[in-house]
């Protein structure tokens, strides 16, 4: 059978007016280059070209999907191989079905649920709370930060308490971090810092300390950056739990204070499956994506989707100076994501 790849990304989206930058078209745009030198043919299109393809005995479509969902991709070809099948990347868009598969995975992540009263009783406690009124947003879409104690006259009662299909427990860090895997290997790290102030102020943007995205004055930097292989390990098994071959994983962290501070926390906040990218993150990615691609080809004919399996968290600490921070972590019990009220009285009776 003759491979051909598809190169298909997801559509521009305009923000007030203006078209972002498409990374991907860039991305791949190297990719097809590369491949056209191996002798391998790459059709870079949208998934409307796939639809329409006659397939025939001797071609085996291999898509190599960027952020397309199953909504976009409306229809899928029979024994064509998915490098991020689109399913898989409905469940990194979609927030809620992002924290079932980690939770199942095992995946240190944020603490959320899908229940108001759970959300009102975090209130209650004096803590902070981030409604997410769309599950689908990007770069803080959609976030409604709920503060005790600037809002406690403002949501008297649990019936005043904003409506929303997903509720946050809100995450102390101190640094933030995105690191980019690409078949279970880490590529890339990046880290989100402050955005100087000529660029605020040439963006007309405002700086926001809680929600960290371009448009509150965050960018990310590749410089000076110091994580670890446990967050690089937890990076790999989000990924793998959803399913996916390559994708950008965005994570929270709580350093030790001053300079030299150890990595005391670390969880999942989302992961992306069309990341913004541009310069050394972009050439790393595409030489990482060839490799992927050109392996495919010359396996397809014994391709089989990955199969997730459980995380095993004692593989994290494997240095003898780290056993106690072992101990901790593992005497810890994951936060359930509720669905519904009776799901919550149900699990506190479990554990009376």
């Amino acid at each position: 059978m003759k491979p051909v790849v598809f190169l298909f990304k997801n559509r521009l989206r305009r923000d007030n007016g203006k078209y972002r930058i498409d990374y991907g078209y860039r991305l791949f745009k190297t990719i097809k280059d590369e491949l056209g030198k191996a002798g391998i043919k790459a059709v870079l299109d949208g998934p409307a070209e796939l639809q329409h393809l006659n397939v025939g005995d001797d071609i085996c479509p291999i898509v190599v999907n960027w952020g397309c969902s199953p909504k976009a991709v409306k229809s899928f070809i029979e024994g064509a191989v998915y490098l991020n099948h689109p399913e898989n990347v409905y469940k990194a868009v979609n927030k809620i079905e992002t924290q079932k598969a980690l939770r199942d995975f095992g995946v240190n992540r944020l603490t959320q649920t899908t229940s108001k009263h759970q959300a009102w009783t975090w209130f209650l406690n004096e803590s902070i709370v981030l409604a997410r009124t769309t599950v689908t947003g990007k770069s803080g879409e959609g976030i409604v930060v709920l503060n005790f104690k600037n809002d406690k006259d403002k949501y008297p009662t649990e019936e005043s308490f904003p409506d929303a299909p997903l509720y946050s427990l809100y995450w102390p860090k101190t640094h933030e971090f995105r690191i980019h895997v690409v078949d279970g290997v880490v590529v890339d790290r990046q880290q989100k810092r402050k955005m100087s102030e000529e660029k605020l102020v040439g963006n007309e943007l405002t700086y926001d300390k809680m929600i960290r995205s371009w448009e509150n004055g965050w960018v990310f930097t590749r410089e000076n950056i110091r994580t670890s292989d446990y967050m690089d390990t937890t990076a790999i098994h989000a990924v793998q739990a959803l399913g996916l071959r390559y994708a950008a994983v965005d994570m929270f962290a709580k350093y030790d204070s001053g300079s030299n501070g150890r990595i005391r926390d670390w969880a999942v906040c989302e992961v992306n499956t069309s990341p913004g990218m541009e310069g050394a993150t972009l050439d790393t990615y595409a030489t990482a994506l060839t490799k992927l691609i050109k392996e495919t080809v010359n396996e397809v004919a014994g391709y089989k989707e990955p199969v997730a399996k459980k995380a095993n968290p004692t593989s994290y600490f494997t240095a003898i100076e780290e056993l106690e921070e072992a101990l901790v972590y593992l005497n810890q019990e994951p936060e359930p994501i509720y669905e519904t009220e009776d799901e919550i009285l149900e699990d506190e009776e479990d554990h009376e």
